[in-house]
């Protein structure tokens, strides 16, 4: 099923990008770079209610067609973990930690400011590679325990992404991000049912023109 996913989504990244460089006037750009996140789980009761704050990271390349459009593909990763100490009186310390890689497809629309800054504003689609990890650990009678388990399933999910870019020359330019998004896999192994492990991402990072 991972493979199959995967490959599903390398060929629309791949067929998408090439039509937009086949179709693209010579003003056309190709970017590329990489941002740091803080992820702000969703509060779902069907989700991620009373997980932390967590990170995240992704690298990202683009292409910009016209001034105003472009197509971008990413891969990235994000984690956000739950705590829990004596477990509604149960003595039991507990841990969830919730965990996924997505590759994404991302259409954007910029807005630009002047020679240097542009704002932008996208939706898009993505295969999210997502882990769910359990920990709990015990005292009895002076002795420690303590057992893990873990599963792992796929899912595609959708995005929305609002942001602006400065460029500090002609090639570098700093970018600052916030996405929203939403993807459901099922911890079969866990006996989950479907969970939301969507939120939403603030990001900053380094992208260059080529």
């Amino acid at each position: 099923m991972k493979n199959s996913v995967l490959r599903m989504s390398l060929v629309i990244a791949v067929v998408a990008l090439s039509v937009a460089v086949s179709s693209s006037p010579a003003s056309a750009q190709f970017y590329l770079g990489g941002k740091g996140s803080a992820f702000l789980p969703n509060n779902s009761s069907d989700g991620l209610k009373d997980f932390d704050t967590g990170i995240g990271g992704e690298f990202f390349a683009g292409y910009r067609f016209i001034p105003y459009f472009g197509l971008e593909g990413g891969a990235g990763y994000f984690q956000s973990k739950w705590n829990a100490s004596n477990f509604e009186g149960t003595g039991i310390d507990g841990k969830l930690t919730v965990s996924a890689l997505p590759l994404t497809l991302t259409a954007k629309g910029f807005l630009p400011l002047g020679e240097k800054a542009r704002l932008y504003a996208g939706a898009g689609i993505g295969a999210y590679f997502g882990k769910l990890k359990a920990e709990a650990s015990y005292t009895i009678e002076g002795r420690s325990n303590s057992a893990s388990r873990d599963a792992s399933n796929s899912a595609f999910g959708y995005h929305a992404v609002l942001g602006g870019e400065f460029m500090v020359s002609t090639m570098v330019g700093l970018q600052a991000e916030a996405k929203w998004f939403k993807v459901e896999p099922e911890f079969s192994d866990l006996d989950t049912g479907k969970v939301d492990i969507g939120g939403v991402l603030f990001s900053f990072g380094v992208l260059f023109q080529l």
